[in-house]
């Protein structure tokens, strides 16, 4: 569960990013 926040996290970051 932990690492799929984690990597919803990582793909929100990225979009804010992008």
């Amino acid at each position: 569960q932990f690492f799929s926040f984690l990597c919803l996290f990582f793909i929100s970051h990225e979009t804010a990013t992008y």
